[in-house]
């Protein structure tokens, strides 16, 4: 079975220490959620939580660790086969001060249920106008989610190309040396490597993520036969 992404929603946040985003359609049981997130104070992540209409959510673990920059930091974080979904499903970042949090929520159905983490990286980038993330071999087809946030530098484009799909972006806030984009792509393992890849219009240093994810094994078919 292959994946693909559902659907994605940005959350952004000046003035208070959560970021939400609120996915535009119903979620569904036994999808995968991804996290991309970012926060101007590097040391000061607390959490990511999900709810769906103000109920329970579900258990979220690491997927591209924690990379901490000049002054912000970022990290991925994902919920596997999902049992709490439906309408007004929000996925909420949370810090430990009011110190411009981001988030980008992805919804992707067709991944492996019990193990969908395959492959991860965060780096830190020197001063460039086209950071490239480390190059990753998947071991199994998927889905790749990258993310980039830009260290110290308001930004008036930050993006990604080909083949990468832009799901979501920020690439200031007012005020604040802070941007975020996100994107998503299918791999294959005949397609390795892979990394992510980013733009922006003034050369800065950056920390970037990547994870991907497996698609779930495609279920057996089972054939009958009568004896005459």
């Amino acid at each position: 079975m292959s994946g693909s992404v559902v659907q994605s929603a940005i959350g952004i946040n000046s003035a208070f220490a959560t970021a939400i985003a609120t996915f535009g359609g119903s979620t569904t049981a036994g999808n995968l959620l991804v996290a991309c997130c970012t926060y101007y104070q590097k040391t000061q992540f607390s959490s990511v939580s999900d709810s769906v209409g103000g109920g329970a959510g579900n258990s979220w673990v690491d997927a591209a660790a924690e990379v901490q920059g000049v002054q912000i930091g970022g990290r991925q974080q994902y919920a596997k086969n999902i049992s709490n979904a439906g309408a007004s499903h929000t996925v909420t970042l949370t810090i430990s001060a009011a110190n411009y949090p981001d988030i980008i929520a992805y919804e992707i159905s067709g991944e492996d249920t019990t193990a969908p983490l395959d492959q991860q990286d965060s780096t830190t980038v020197a001063s460039t106008t086209t950071p490239v993330g480390n190059n990753k071999n998947v071991m199994a087809s998927g889905i790749a989610i990258a993310h980039g946030c830009d260290d110290t530098l308001l930004l008036t484009s930050f993006t990604m190309g080909a083949p990468w799909s832009v799901a979501d972006k920020e690439q200031d806030h007012t005020g604040s040396n802070i941007g975020i984009v996100a994107g998503h792509q299918s791999v294959t393992v005949g397609g390795n490597p892979y990394h992510s890849a980013f733009t922006m219009n003034t050369a800065r240093a950056a920390i970037i993520f990547m994870s991907t994810y497996k698609d779930a094994a495609a279920a057996d078919t089972l054939f009958s036969q009568s004896c005459m």
